[in-house]
């Protein structure tokens, strides 16, 4: 007879040996640390101080940086805009050029991505470095494979190849 969800829960939570072995562990860590008795003597729980945790608004974590969440939301809204633009007034290009259709979902997809890591910039060391070089990627990158994608013009490739080496080096600041 099998496992009801009950028992299939327990089991995976608390009674498999790995998660034994994890709590016999962090007991044993606790332990040390002097945070539970050391033997069963002591039965009285320790009373700790309380400290009320400070409520920041998530867009107060940004600061003075909060022009890049504004950006990233221009560039999100942008990216959506335009992969609904391509989808219906281009259809007859989807089937007739497969190849400018994968460059279009490429791109927007870099897109898309790059417009999400930039909510995440005010929260790196250097913002307006990695910033400023996300941004002028997004351009270079972005733009041109719009350019491309939307008219079969290949006369602005070597932007992207620009902008791809952007991306790289954006990523790379975060690391400053």
């Amino acid at each position: 007879m099998g496992y009801g969800i009950v028992e299939t829960t327990n089991y995976l939570l608390f009674t498999n040996p790995v998660s034994q072995g994890v709590f016999t562990g962090l007991s044993e860590v606790a332990r040390g640390l002097g945070i539970t008795p050391r033997n069963g003597a002591n039965k009285q729980v320790a009373a700790m101080k309380t400290v009320n945790a400070i409520k920041i608004p998530l867009y107060d974590l940004a600061g003075r940086n909060l022009l890049f969440t504004r950006i990233a939301g221009i560039s999100g809204a942008s990216a959506i805009a335009v992969n609904a633009y391509y989808t219906q007034y281009h259809k007859p290009n989807l089937n007739k050029h497969p190849e400018l259709k994968q460059i279009f979902e490429k791109t927007n997809k870099f897109h898309f991505i790059h417009s999400l890591v930039l909510l995440a910039v005010p929260l790196v060391r250097r913002p307006w470095l990695t910033g400023s070089v996300m941004i002028t990627a997004m351009v270079f990158f972005c733009g041109s494979g719009y350019y491309q994608s939307l008219t079969g013009n290949s006369k602005y490739r070597n932007v992207a190849v620009v902008g791809n080496c952007l991306f790289f080096v954006s990523w790379l600041t975060m690391l400053l």
